[in-house]
């Protein structure tokens, strides 16, 4: 089954990848989409790389000889949306695979500011300064499928309110889906919003929040529903969990279907998209060390690594389905090595 999915994955990565040159650019050049994609992959996966060692060693794999600053100038010609349209098709090829229609999914929704350089949002009044100099930062947001480690949605500006960017992901859920949050993201506000939409949830409570103190003299024991009032001035229900002296909210009412572990559990499996922010910030290029120095490009680089990640994701379920090595949580992407090594 996957043999034929990665099949298709490549075809679709392809056919994308042509109809945006062909979007852009209406005769032959030598710095296509193709060439820019390609540079981008390598350059935020090959740590250390300068921009002129990339093009050398695509120019000895049969690429075009160029200069850095007609690339520079060749990416202004590409908005930035046919990246993320490219990364929302391969993800769906995934979706389709792994979820069969009406299986419920479990996101994690998280963000981490990146910092950026100077000249990035033109139009922005805060600077921040480090070391003697000035920068931006913006704030990276992604939406994290927790059981197979793959990024769904993400997006990234200079608006540094995570609930902001939480609420743009919600067009990529569908009905059932459990959305898990940190304790930065509760609201009366948000737990409406995701009711309305048909989505469930697990909050993290603040231990010091003033509008959830009253909850925790509520709760007698470990696992209760309560009535509890949100904007529209309507009772919600909600259970809370109280689970190694922090406690949860969660829309998740079946105690039977979903007992206390299980939630917890899920709840624990958010530190998997902390994990994917470290690789992005550590393992791959592109948050260190950005090419473009305007908002445009590095929105476009911030793009590709998430293609580059679901690329690097889809090859390591091609691996395991070849060793016969269970597809979901045991292996996230650092471990992949190792899994190899024990099965072969």
């Amino acid at each position: 089954m996957i043999g034929k999915f990665w099949s298709k994955f490549k075809n679709v990565f392809t056919k994308s990848v042509t109809e945006n040159n062909n979007t852009v650019i209406k005769r032959k050049r030598k710095i296509d989409f193709k060439y820019i994609l390609t540079f981008m992959l390598v350059y935020s996966c090959q740590i250390g790389y300068t921009a002129k060692k990339v093009i050398h060693i695509m120019t000895n794999h049969g690429f075009p000889t160029i200069k850095e600053p007609s690339l520079l100038s060749a990416r202004l010609k590409y908005p930035h949306y046919m990246f993320y349209s490219i990364f929302i098709k391969l993800v769906d090829i995934v979706d389709s695979l792994i979820y069969p229609k009406n299986k419920r999914r479990f996101f994690a929704i998280d963000g981490c500011k990146v910092r950026v350089p100077s000249t990035t949002f033109r139009n922005s009044d805060t600077k921040y300064v480090n070391y003697g100099g000035y920068y931006d930062v913006g704030m990276l947001s992604c939406m994290y499928d927790v059981v197979y480690h793959i990024p769904y949605d993400f997006s990234f500006s200079n608006d540094t309110s995570e609930r902001t960017h939480a609420l743009q992901h919600f067009k990529r859920c569908r009905t059932g889906d459990v959305l898990i949050f940190d304790r930065g993201y509760i609201s009366r506000e948000m737990m409406c919003t995701l009711t309305q939409k048909q989505l469930d949830f697990i909050f993290r409570i603040p231990n010091n929040d003033n509008q959830f103190k009253f909850i925790f003299k509520e709760i007698e024991n470990a696992d209760k529903i309560i009535n509890y009032q949100v904007p529209n001035g309507k009772l919600l229900k909600l259970r809370i969990i109280k689970y190694n002296n922090y406690y949860l909210a969660t829309s998740l009412l079946n105690t039977n279907k979903f007992p206390l572990q299980f939630v917890a559990d899920k709840y624990n499996q958010r530190w998997n998209i902390e994990e994917h922010f470290k690789l992005q910030k550590s393992d791959l290029t592109t948050l260190q060390s950005f090419h473009g120095l305007t908002e445009h490009s590095i929105i476009q680089e911030i793009y590709t690594q998430f293609i580059a990640i679901i690329v690097a994701r889809v090859i390591m379920l091609q691996t395991l389905d070849k060793l016969n090595v269970d597809i979901k949580v045991k292996y996230p992407y650092n471990s992949i090595n190792e899994v190899v090594k024990r099965n072969t």
